[in-house]
């Protein structure tokens, strides 16, 4: 039911992939070819988060794109945001205005589950996730 836009996928797939190698700078290229995907619409996904400052991004020689800061220190919802913001705002999964008893009712519900969710996205690093993913290839 929860679906994310594709440019939300890639950012957290970019920013997964910087995770694992701390310290190191991957161009774009080098990234898009890690995340099988073309450079061209990976480069719009990770100037969104280098404006947002959860990844640095440098040009030139010696360039590339790397974690802004500690990967427990960047969360799920750190990434989400920087790509969702603009399809959020204003959006509701109910309206908040519902003139019904079932519409009011169906509305707090999906309040709270937002909530829920916004909670949750907060509470997971990359950090966490990447043990997450160690655990499972174990």
């Amino acid at each position: 039911m929860l679906r994310f836009s594709k440019a939300t996928q890639i950012a957290l797939h970019a920013v997964h992939e910087l995770a694992l190698c701390p310290g190191e700078r991957l161009s774009t290229q080098e990234l898009a070819t890690r995340l099988s995907m073309t450079p061209h619409h990976l480069a719009k996904v990770l100037q969104q988060l280098s404006r947002a400052g959860v990844i640095q991004s440098n040009r030139g020689p010696g360039g590339g794109h790397s974690l802004a800061r500690h990967p427990k220190n960047v969360t799920l919802m750190d990434v989400i945001e920087v790509i969702e913001r603009r399809r959020s705002e204003g959006s509701e999964a109910w309206p908040a205005e519902s003139e019904d008893r079932a519409g009011a009712a169906l509305g707090a519900v999906f309040q709270e589950l937002d909530e829920q969710l916004a909670f949750t996205l907060r509470s997971i690093s990359f950090k966490t996730l990447l043990a997450m993913g160690k655990a499972q290839t174990s």
